[in-house]
């Protein structure tokens, strides 16, 4: 489900004239979104609760006289590159050490001479002489992250103290993704040695504006940072002028047969349509790309074939048509381990190298005709698990029709893909309600009108699409 800004909701709250007209629409978002509610509430909650305060604290009084003028200046940021800390140790201080040692050793007066060759032995001795005690090092293992308010990638050992961080452009963007199962920062012991690197794609904001996000993989063991750019020359039906570009975006980590990590990384052209999932080895090395016309916006692991081995799940669009304007909502599910070399989609043959063997289904979403309403290239936004026996993929064919409300429909399957219902929003059939009155469309959200999306789900077998559930045949 679509959340709304964080700043959006605030307005709200406070009454601000700057959402008036958007008030409506958030009423009927919070009936539905109960994360957009919550927060709400604590909002709510948290300016009531100033509001008391500012009650019962009067203002300070102040005096024109003794007012004192700022001057209008700050401090640059500036950000250090991580240098790991180094164990402190104290310094022994010559004259504490030297007075220790004569209180524990007393002359009497009389032996002033020998009070001096002590002094100069004591000097000789303790002067100078570090600590052999050392502080307790710091532990630089990673156990978790964080994105925080104030745009920084923290992470943290088990005690809690940050070990790296890393200033970024958007941590909100990252924070709202992570709970749908995407992820652009992982941390696992890639090479085996009991510490985990931290593998990221989140960019950091020193980088050049013009730099695509690249793959980096932080080793505090050795104290190295390994930046992997993803640049790649293809053909796609003799098309000129496609940047090769290709920006590091969300990954999965999983341990391959032979007990070695691998990175699946989703590769997304920087201009337009063409993309790539790369499957990494543990240096970050390539061993295969998927090629695919259509950007595949989010990956998953789920066990569809039912062979107790985790494939990868690919929601996105397939723009194959899209000079006809017949760009659609996808799902590829592959076998990560088929993914060798350079392969391309059954499903979008332009590009010149072989055809994948790795997919084992892949599913067309049907497309949504509204008489006079500009609908957007319909994409498939996410998938989620209903236990364990559904899988909801939401499909998303425009964005706010009206503030906060998107054309979004919920495709239901059975584990293993085969299409069982399809539903709606009540703010959505709310909305298509009030256009089909309007006569701007030319039927309301209704059983029938669902059930045609259901039927208009198809089935790639590797040369045709079939209404029937099928694999991909090789």
């Amino acid at each position: 489900m679509h959340h709304i800004d964080e700043h959006i909701l605030e307005l709200y709250v406070l009454n601000s004239p700057k959402v008036e007209n958007q008030r409506d629409g958030i009423d009927a978002h919070l009936t539905e979104c109960l994360g957009c509610k919550k927060l709400v509430d604590e909002m709510r909650a948290f300016h009531e609760e100033l509001k008391e305060e500012l009650k019962q604290t009067p203002l300070p009084e102040t005096s024109e006289t003794s007012a004192l003028a700022k001057r209008k200046s700050q401090i640059e940021p500036y950000f250090e590159p991580y240098i790991p800390p180094a164990p402190s140790s104290a310094i022994v201080r010559s004259f504490e050490k030297f007075t220790l040692f004569v209180r524990k050793n007393p002359v009497t007066t009389a032996a002033g001479s020998l009070v001096f060759l002590a002094s100069i032995v004591g000097l000789l001795y303790f002067g100078m002489v570090k600590n052999k005690v050392k502080a307790p090092e710091k532990d630089l293992n990673p156990t978790y992250y964080k994105y925080t308010a104030q745009n920084f990638l923290d992470v943290y050992n088990k005690e809690n103290e940050i070990v790296w961080e890393m200033p970024i452009r958007d941590a909100y963007e990252h924070t709202y993704a992570t709970p749908y199962g995407i992820f652009f920062t992982w941390l696992s012991d890639l090479n085996g040695d009991g510490i985990q690197e931290i593998i990221t794609t989140t960019r950091d904001s020193r980088d050049p504006i013009y730099q695509s996000s690249i793959l980096r993989i932080v080793n505090l063991s050795d104290t190295t940072i390994k930046k992997i750019s993803f640049t790649q020359p293809f053909q796609y039906l003799r098309r000129k002028n496609y940047s090769f570009s290709f920006p590091a975006s969300c990954f999965l980590i999983k341990t391959n047969e032979y007990n070695k990590k691998e990175i699946y990384l989703a590769c997304r052209n920087s201009t337009r349509s063409p993309f790539f999932l790369a499957r990494l080895d543990r240096e970050g090395n390539t061993i295969g790309r998927y090629w695919h016309f259509g950007q595949f916006n989010t990956i998953y692991f789920s066990d569809v074939n039912q062979d107790k081995k985790d494939e990868i799940v690919l929601c996105g669009s397939n723009d194959s048509q899209d000079s006809t304007n017949g760009e659609y909502a996808c799902v590829s599910v592959i076998d990560p381990t088929k993914i060798m070399n350079d392969s391309k989609s059954t499903a979008t043959t332009g590009f010149e190298m072989p055809l994948s063997n790795a997919e084992i289904f892949y599913i067309k979403f049907p497309l949504l005709k509204l008489n006079k309403i500009t609908v957007e290239s319909p994409s498939t936004q996410d998938m989620i698990r209903e236990k364990d026996d559904f899988l909801q993929f939401t499909i998303v064919y425009g964005h706010d029709l009206e503030p906060n409300t998107n054309i979004t429909f919920y495709f239901f399957f059975s584990s293993d893909l085969k299409i069982k219902e399809v539903k709606s929003s009540d703010a959505l059939n709310h909305l298509m309600q009030k256009l089909y009155v309007e006569k701007k469309i030319n039927t309301p959200i209704n059983g029938q009108f669902l059930q045609s999306l259901k039927d208009g789900v198809r089935y790639w077998d590797g040369k045709k699409w079939c209404k029937e559930w099928t694999m991909v045949k090789h």
